[in-house]
């Protein structure tokens, strides 16, 4: 009779560990999958700040663009300037 009843203690015990090493597991899978979706979105939102920044340095490089050229343009008037100075100065030397 303790020998069924042990045998049976013993089937009661096993069963017991494995439903509660499915349910750790399975505790464990549903937590490891909610940090993957917190870490998608996490990687989403990286994403388009990237994207953000990126899209503002071509704003950027565009201004800058913009910026380079006006003072070339203002270098090329002031050279052009300072030629007709040079040459009003030589002008009123030789007048």
């Amino acid at each position: 009779m303790f020998k069924s009843l042990k045998v049976r203690l013993g089937f009661a015990i096993v069963s017991l560990l494995i439903i509660s090493v499915g349910i750790t597991t399975l505790i464990t899978v549903k937590a490891m999958n909610k940090l993957v979706e917190s870490g998608t979105s996490a990687i989403q939102s990286i994403s388009s700040s990237l994207q953000s920044v990126a899209a503002g340095s071509q704003e950027q490089s565009a201004a800058v663009e913009e910026i380079s050229n006006a003072f070339e343009q203002m270098k090329h008037m002031a050279d052009t300037l300072e030629s007709f100075v040079d040459a009003f100065k030589i002008e009123s030397v030789n007048s």
